[in-house]
C-alpha cells in the first residue's frame, strides 16, 4: 500500500466529496465510507486554487485540447546558494548547495564507478518542428542504440584499474536520464522520450501524451550482484529530479492519451472527430497511471490538482493549459511514492531547494511577465504562494543559475527582448520575499530603478554566465566585450552595481572558487573555449588574473561544461584541482581526427585574491578507434591523485602528475 501523502487541508476533503458523488451516484451502497464533516472554507484569493467538482475540472482538460495549442518545456534549476564545503578524498558530481543532489549519468563513490547508456545526458531539451499531422512518436529524434544497461564497475583508484564489473538491466524501451548513487544505495530515473541537448521555445501538449518514466531502487551492497529494492512507474513524460536527504524528487509532465484524438489535425473532419472524442472525455483520463511494483498507486483526487484562478489579477498573464505537471517525491530506498503534488498549467521551469520548490510560469502578451509558483519540499509539496515579475527567466543548461534562494530572499535575473534594433535587449535584478504573505511573494527590490538608473549590460548584450554567491551576485553580458558584473546584494531591498570589467569573449558558466576569487569558463574572441580567474575582493574593481585557451590547435573545439554544469569537476582540495572536457577535430595535414580530452588544472592560493593563479596540467584524451567514446557523456573523477575520465560509456585513468599517459579504455 502506498504512503502517499495527502495535504492535510479540510478544503480536500470537501473536493473529495464532490468527487465522490458525481462519480458513484452518491454512495450509500455497501462498504461505503461515511464522508467527514465539510468545513465552509472562505475564498481562497491565492492565483493557484483547486478545482471545485469533477465537471470542472474535465471542462477545463475538454476546452484546452479541443485548442491545444505550444507550450514551453520544463527544465529545472537548482538552488545557487553555494557554500564552500570542506573537500572530500575524491570529487563528486556538481551541485550548487550540499544540501541538494543532480542526477547524472555517471556516479562514483570512491569505489563504485555507475556509468549509463543515453540518447540525452539529461540536461536540457532539443528543438523539434512538430511537422503538420505527424504522430507524438515522429517527433522524437532517432534512438541511437544502446546495451539496455548500467555498468557497475568496481575500480582501484590508486592502481588505476577495474577489478570487476555487473549490470543494472533497464526496462525496454528506456533508456536512462539520471542516476543517483550514495553509499551502496543507487537510484535510476529512464524514461521513454528524449529531449536532447537545447531548450524549446514551445511544444505541442500532444508530445507529452504516450510517454513513461520509471524510477528503480538499487542496492549495490554485492556490486557484483545489484538487488532491486522497488520500481515506481509513471504515464508521462520526465523532466527533471532532484535529491534531498532520503527522497527523490521527479517533475514529468502528462497530457492524455485518447484512441479518436488527433494531437495534429490537418482538416475539418479529423477536427470534427477530435470534437467528437473529447465529448467522450472521462476523469478517470485526466490523471497518468502510477505503478509501484505491482501495486496501482491511489492518487489524490483530480479536482484536488492546482490551476490559476479565472478571478486573480494575474490570471491573464496565463492561458489555460490541459498539460498536467506533476511533482512526485519518491523514498530513495525503495521508490515508494511519498507525496503527489500536480499542476495544470504552462509551467516553463522548476526551481529546487532544500526547503522550496518553484514552478515557473512564463506569461504571454505584449509586455511578458514571469510567474513564480512557491510549493513547500517537506513533509509534502503544499502550495503556499506566487509572485510575479517583468521579464521572463529563459532556463536551460547553465542559465538555471538565474535564480536563487538566500537568507529568505529569492532573486533573479529576468530579460525582455524589445522592439528597439539599438537595444533589443533589457535585463533586470529582482528579489521577492520568500515569506507568503496574502497568498503573495513580494517585490522588494529591482535593478534597474528609479534612484539606480543604470542599465545591466551595454546595448545589445545578452545575458550569458549568472552566479549568486552569499551577498553577490556575478552576471556577463556580451556582444563584442565581456562585460563582468558584480552586484551588492547586502541590502536586499537597495541592491546596487558595485563594479564592472570589460575583457574579450565571455564566460558561460561561473564558479566561486573562494569568496574574494571567482573562475569563468566560456569563450574567447576567436570562439576557443577558455578558462578564466578573476579577483573579486573588491567589488568596485574586479580583475583578471589570467586566462588559458583550450583546444586551439583543434577545429571547432568546444566544451560542455560552458552549457552543463555536470561536465565540470572540481575537488576543492589543498592544490585544488578542477578538470574541463573539450572535444575538437585535428587536422594533420589534410588528415582528420575527431579528439575527446580531459584538461587539467589547478589553483595556487585560492583563497588569497591577490596570489591565485591557474596552471596548467595539460590533458588527457581518448583513444582515436574507441567507438564507445562519445561526446555525451564527458565527465571526470578526481579521487587522490588519479583522474578517471568517462566519455561515452569509455573510461580511461591517468595519474594526476602526467595526463598524457593514460590508460584504458575499460
Amino acid at each position: 500500500m502506498s504512503k502517499i501523502l495527502q495535504r492535510g487541508m479540510r478544503l480536500w476533503w470537501s473536493f473529495l466529496v464532490c468527487f465522490l458523488i458525481t462519480s458513484c451516484g452518491g454512495g450509500g451502497g455497501a462498504g461505503a465510507v461515511p464522508a467527514p464533516p465539510v468545513t465552509q472554507e472562505p475564498e481562497d484569493e491565492r492565483l493557484l486554487v483547486s478545482f471545485s467538482s469533477s465537471q470542472e475540472i474535465v471542462q477545463f482538460v475538454r476546452d484546452g485540447l479541443a485548442d491545444a495549442g505550444s507550450s514551453r518545456v520544463a527544465e529545472v534549476a537548482l538552488a545557487a546558494d553555494a557554500a564552500i564545503p570542506a573537500a572530500p578524498a575524491y570529487s563528486t558530481s556538481y551541485r550548487l548547495e550540499s544540501e541538494v543532489a543532480e542526477s547524472d549519468l555517471v556516479q562514483y563513490n570512491g569505489e563504485l564507478l555507475l556509468i549509463a547508456p543515453s540518447r540525452s545526458g539529461g540536461c536540457c531539451f532539443i528543438a523539434v518542428d512538430a511537422a503538420e499531422n505527424a504522430p507524438a512518436d515522429a517527433l522524437f529524434a532517432p534512438i541511437p542504440a544502446a546495451d539496455g544497461q548500467v555498468r557497475v564497475l568496481v575500480t582501484d583508484a590508486e592502481q588505476m584499474s577495474v577489478t570487476s564489473e555487473a549490470q543494472i538491466p533497464l526496462s525496454e524501451g528506456l533508456t536512462v536520464e539520471g542516476l543517483y548513487l550514495q553509499d551502496s544505495q543507487a537510484q535510476v530515473v529512464s524514461s521513454s522520450s528524449w529531449w536532447g541537448a537545447y531548450a524549446w521555445d514551445s511544444e505541442s501538449v500532444g508530445d507529452w501524451a504516450g510517454q513513461r518514466l520509471e524510477i528503480e531502487a538499487w542496492s549495490l551492497a554485492n556490486p557484483l550482484t545489484p538487488a532491486a529494492n522497488g520500481r515506481l512507474r509513471i504515464e508521462g513524460g520526465y523532466v527533471q529530479s532532484r535529491k534531498v536527504g532520503s527522497t527523490v524528487t521527479v517533475i514529468s509532465r502528462f497530457a492524455p492519451d485518447l484512441p479518436d484524438y488527433n494531437y495534429y489535425p490537418n482538416t475539418q473532419e479529423q477536427l470534427d472527430t477530435n470534437l467528437a472524442a473529447l465529448e467522450q472525455l472521462d476523469i478517470e483520463e485526466i490523471l497518468p497511471k502510477v505503478q509501484w511494483n505491482d501495486d496501482a498507486v491511489q492518487l489524490p483526487p483530480a479536482t484536488a490538482c492546482l490551476r490559476v484562478n479565472p478571478n486573480h489579477e494575474w490570471a491573464g498573464v496565463t492561458r489555460p493549459y490541459p498539460v498536467l505537471t506533476m511533482v512526485t517525491q519518491v523514498d530513495a530506498a525503495t521508490a515508494e511514492p511519498l507525496n503527489i503534488q500536480c499542476y495544470f498549467g504552462d509551467v516553463s521551469g522548476v526551481y529546487v531547494t532544500a526547503d522550496h520548490l518553484y514552478l515557473l510560469e512564463n506569461g504571454s502578451g505584449p509586455a511578458p511577465a514571469t510567474l513564480l509558483h512557491q510549493f513547500a519540499m517537506n513533509p509534502s509539496t503544499e502550495y503556499q504562494g506566487s509572485g510575479r515579475v517583468d521579464g521572463q527567466l529563459f532556463l536551460g543548461g547553465q542559465r538555471d543559475f538565474r535564480l536563487n534562494e538566500h537568507a529568505g530572499f529569492l532573486r533573479l535575473f529576468t530579460t525582455s527582448i524589445t522592439e528597439d534594433p539599438d537595444d533589443r535587449f533589457d535585463h533586470r535584478l529582482w528579489i521577492l520575499d520568500v515569506n507568503v504573505v496574502d497568498g503573495e511573494l513580494a517585490v522588494t527590490a529591482q535593478l534597474p530603478n528609479e534612484v539606480r538608473t543604470a542599465a545591466i549590460g551595454k546595448p545589445n548584450e545578452d545575458l550569458y554566465g549568472v552566479r549568486f554567491l552569499g551577498d553577490r551576485a556575478y552576471a556577463v553580458t556580451f556582444e563584442r566585450l565581456d562585460p563582468l558584473y558584480v552586484f551588492d546584494l547586502t541590502d536586499p531591498r537597495d541592491p546596487a552595481i558595485a563594479g564592472s570589467l570589460e575583457i574579450p569573449g565571455f564566460s558561460n558558466f561561473l564558479h566561486p572558487v573562494s569568496e574574494d576569487v571567482l573562475l569563468g569558463i566560456g569563450r574567447n574572441e576567436l570562439n576557443n573555449p577558455k578558462v578564466e580567474l578573476f579577483n573579486v575582493s573588491d567589488l568596485t574593481q574586479p580583475l583578471s588574473l589570467g586566462v588559458v585557451d583550450l583546444g586551439t590547435d583543434l577545429l571547432w573545439s568546444y566544451t560542455p561544461a560552458e552549457y552543463d554544469r555536470r561536465a565540470f569537476t572540481v575537488l576543492a582540495d589543498d592544490a585544488y584541482r578542477f578538470t574541463v572536457p573539450v572535444s575538437g577535430t585535428k587536422d594533420s595535414e589534410g588528415f582528420y581526427t575527431y579528439e575527446k580530452r580531459l584538461y587539467g588544472f589547478s589553483i595556487e592560493s585560492p583563497a588569497i585574491a591577490s596570489q591565485a593563479r591557474l596552471v596548467s596540467q595539460g590533458y588527457m584524451k581518448a583513444a582515436a578507434d574507441d567507438l564507445n567514446a562519445a561526446d555525451e557523456p564527458m565527465r571526470s573523477v578526481i579521487d587522490g591523485q588519479t583522474v578517471l575520465f568517462v566519455t561515452g560509456t569509455s573510461l580511461y585513468f591517468a595519474p594526476w602528475s602526467d595526463l598524457a599517459s593514460s590508460i584504458g579504455p575499460n
